[in-house]
């Protein structure tokens, strides 16, 4: 009686097994399908909760630390550490701009369903080599300065929603 128990139970648990990581890969995938579609708008927020420099890592989260997408231009404010081969007297320290994009481009990494963005902008202070990697709800943003050392930062990923109430 307990082996016909047992071979029930084995043959229960083989049974959901299989359907529980189908499951698993049909989630991920819709989530990649949201992630493009969000995209579309070109509108999107990513707020900076770890930094990765030479040193070492800085944990940032909720300083209001951010990047964000805006159509044609975008907007950052953003710390910096590392090496600085060039500063304006006047300059902050952190990485600040709200420019208008010179180049972009945009390439979809199915396989690993992920979003990789690459874009060009320049500012009164520095020209920017920004590279964003966005995945469901995250991201990595890498910035290359001319006139600072390579920074990378750890974000999470906000979409701009819109508002359909009428007042």
């Amino acid at each position: 009686m307990k082996i016909k128990i047992f071979a029930v139970i084995v043959l229960m648990f083989s049974l959901l097994v299989p359907s529980s990581a189908q499951t698993r890969k049909e989630k991920k995938d819709k989530e990649y399908k949201e992630l493009l579609n969000q995209l579309t708008t070109g509108k999107f927020k990513l707020d900076a909760t770890r930094v990765i420099f030479n040193k070492g890592t800085r944990n940032v989260q909720g300083e209001g630390y951010f990047l964000k997408m805006k159509g044609d231009s975008i907007e950052a404010y953003l710390p910096f550490f590392g090496r600085a081969y060039q500063v304006d007297y006047n300059g902050g320290g952190a990485i600040e701009m709200d420019s208008p994009i010179s180049k972009l481009d945009i390439k979809n990494i199915d396989k690993k369903r992920r979003v990789k963005v690459s874009l060009k902008v320049k500012n009164s202070v520095d020209t920017y080599d920004i590279h964003l990697t966005l995945f469901h709800e995250g991201g990595t943003i890498i910035i290359n300065s001319n006139k600072r050392s390579s920074i990378t930062y750890d974000a999470d990923l906000t979409f701009e929603m819109k508002d359909n109430s009428k007042k």
